[in-house]
């Protein structure tokens, strides 16, 4: 994949020969889709930073939303112990809360998913590297992985 910090803010045929250099083409014919491989980039990219901050906001509003369930939870069992409630008034009470767990816990796997993208679409990537004993992969290797 193209990092898009090294062509963001150059001419475009700069940006197009070092397009063509990172995906290892130096034909001419490829030339036309250059362009458009450039700006699917930037696309990605602007995409994956709309997706991350809606995935906060999200995991935010679910942190919440477990911490009042628990509380709910907690007095619930308290009406419970002190008989004023049955104990179904308690499963339901964590039967939400559950639910909400996992609601948080999958948009927090939303949200680092969203970080696996956003960098590769950034340059980052695993490749093989040599080491003393052999090959190790999951190397991993940045190409300008920061734009600020």
């Amino acid at each position: 994949m193209i990092a898009c910090t090294e062509l963001l803010g150059r001419p475009r045929q700069e940006a197009c020969q070092t397009a063509r250099e990172m995906i290892g083409t130096a034909s001419p014919e490829d030339e036309p889709l250059l362009p458009r491989m450039i700006v699917a980039v930037v696309h990605t990219f602007g995409n994956t930073l709309t997706l991350r901050r809606t995935l906060v906001l999200q995991w935010v509003a679910r942190a919440a939303l477990v911490n009042a369930l628990e509380e709910a939870n907690r007095l619930s069992n308290a009406r419970y112990n002190a008989g004023i409630d049955s104990y179904l008034s308690v499963l339901v009470a964590q039967g939400s809360m559950f639910a909400a767990q996992q609601s948080l816990i999958s948009t927090r796997l939303a949200e680092q998913a969203n970080v696996v993208t956003l960098y590769k679409v950034l340059g980052g990537g695993i490749e093989e590297v040599s080491g003393p004993t052999g090959p190790v992969t999951g190397a991993a290797r940045s190409h300008s992985a920061s734009i600020w």
